[in-house]
Formats: C-alpha cells, sequence, structure tokens
C-alpha cells in the first residue's frame, strides 16, 4: 500500500497539473497580456473612458498604470523590454517603470490608418487598414526603422471570406500535409494555445484552463473563483521567470434600465506551467 501511494505521488508530480497559486480582481477588462523579461506582468485593459497599461508585480500587486486612449489598439513588447502601445497613428514605448522612452510615428497614408503591428528584428511592421466610416480601401504593409525610415510598403488585395459554423476543433497538420481533428472547442471563446515544453496545449475558456494531449481533453482546471457566473473570455497565456499568467472576465448585464452593464474579472498566476 505504501508503495502505491508513492507511486501515485510520483505520478501526480510527473503529470505537472498546473494550480493556481495567486489571483486579484481588476478595475479594467483585460484585452491583452504580456510579461517582462524583468518578470512584471503586462495589462492591456480597457474601460469606457478608455485603455490603459497596468503592470503588476510576480504577487499580482499593481505597480504603475498608464492611460493609453481611446484609439489604443494593442500593446507589443520588444527585445529590449520596452512596452509599445499602439494606437491608429503610430506606438509610444514604455519601460518597466511605466515611464514613456519614446515613439514612432507610422507613415501616413490617405484613406487608411494604422490597424496592427508586429516587431520583426528590431523594426515595425504597420498593418493599415480603411479609416472607420469611410468606404473600403486596400489594406497596407509597411516596415519602418526605429528612426523612422520607410524600408518598404506594400498594398493588399481584399478578397471576400465566408465563414459557417459555430464550433471550432483541436487539430494537427501532418507532415504529408493531412488535417487530423480531435475534441470540439465549442465555439470562439478560447483562448490562443499555449505549448508546454513536454508538448501538453493549454487554452482558457469559459473560466477553466484546459490541457490537451494528443488532440484530446485530458484534464481541466478551473482559472476563476467557483462563485462567479457569466460567459467568461480570456486573453492568451504567458510565462516568464515567476510562473505563468492568465485573465480572466466576464460581463455583467444588469436588468434593462437599471444601469450600465458592468463586469467582473481577474488575473492569476499559475505554477507547474
Amino acid at each position: 500500500m505504501a508503495w502505491d501511494l508513492l507511486e501515485g505521488i510520483y505520478d501526480a508530480v510527473k503529470i505537472r497539473r498546473p494550480m493556481v497559486v495567486a489571483a486579484r480582481e481588476l478595475l479594467r477588462q483585460p484585452r491583452d497580456i504580456a510579461v517582462l523579461p524583468t518578470g512584471e506582468v503586462m495589462v492591456w485593459s480597457w474601460t469606457q473612458e478608455g485603455f490603459y497599461l497596468d503592470a503588476y508585480d510576480a504577487n499580482l500587486a499593481l505597480l504603475w498604470t498608464r492611460e493609453t486612449g481611446r484609439r489604443s489598439l494593442g500593446m507589443s513588447v520588444d527585445g529590449n523590454g520596452l512596452v509599445w502601445a499602439l494606437d491608429n497613428a503610430g506606438a509610444s514605448a514604455y519601460n518597466d517603470q511605466g515611464e514613456l522612452k519614446t515613439r514612432i510615428e507610422a507613415p501616413s497614408i490617405p484613406g487608411i490608418e494604422v490597424s496592427a503591428l508586429e516587431l520583426v528584428d528590431g523594426d515595425f511592421v504597420f498593418a493599415y487598414h480603411h479609416v472607420e466610416g469611410s468606404l473600403p480601401d486596400n489594406p497596407a504593409l509597411v516596415r519602418v526603422t526605429p528612426s523612422g525610415a520607410v524600408l518598404w510598403s506594400t498594398r493588399l488585395t481584399t478578397e471576400t471570406i465566408t465563414f459557417t459554423g459555430s464550433s471550432l476543433a483541436y487539430g494537427s497538420l501532418k507532415s504529408d500535409g493531412t488535417v487530423v481533428t480531435g475534441d470540439l472547442l465549442e465555439g470562439y471563446y478560447t483562448s490562443k494555445p499555449y505549448l508546454r515544453s513536454d508538448g501538453m496545449l493549454f487554452f482558457a475558456r469559459e473560466g477553466l484552463l484546459i490541457a490537451v494531449a494528443d488532440l484530446r481533453i485530458d484534464y481541466r482546471t478551473s482559472l476563476k473563483p467557483p462563485t462567479l457566473e457569466g460567459t467568461f473570455f480570456h486573453t492568451r497565456i504567458v510565462s516568464g521567470r515567476n510562473g505563468a499568467f492568465a485573465t480572466y472576465s466576464a460581463n455583467l448585464i444588469p436588468p434593462r434600465g437599471s444601469g450600465p452593464i458592468g463586469h467582473v474579472s481577474g488575473l492569476v498566476r499559475l505554477a507547474g506551467m
């Protein structure tokens, strides 16, 4: 019996099931999350007043907040640990203390505006789409150096894409080009996949951390307090020197005419990822 117990403990450790080791509520709804090389957790958050960058330490204590405005589009972290806050005209860089270090303006293109940013080998690739309320125009990509010099730009063609159905499945693309599908995700509110070093995939969905092995759901771990109810959505799962981090959020819709829409949101730190 003692040997069986030891084997069970060994198997539990070997499986490396993640568990929530720290959690806190968020005042604003999370839209993205990242970890800096120095360990701080960055949350790009939203209220009806605008968007914010919020920095937390490993114990999830709030370090600083910077307002990024109503036209904020997202954030990216570069190889130097700077946090780039994107808007429709360019991007502003903040260090791990929340200090504004520099800003780069995106080249102006008539009829279209910045919609996304990708950091590539120290340069900035801005994506553009048509200005809201204007006639559709072809999107564009522009690569810019940190000094603001344009390396190249290109206009893209547009095509109509039709998608039907409401269920997504785990899938694997084989070397011969065939696709093998697994368990259903059952909808759109599923985070981007997080790949652990042992090959286990993790997704956040409906308040749960879902572990997938060989295209089959292996187990689920709760990310939110059990008393919370609602339709939850999540940002991606990220990891750093202090563990892995995830968020959850759900809208709280009051009876008609009784007040504004609220939310319940949180940030968690996970061990075993």
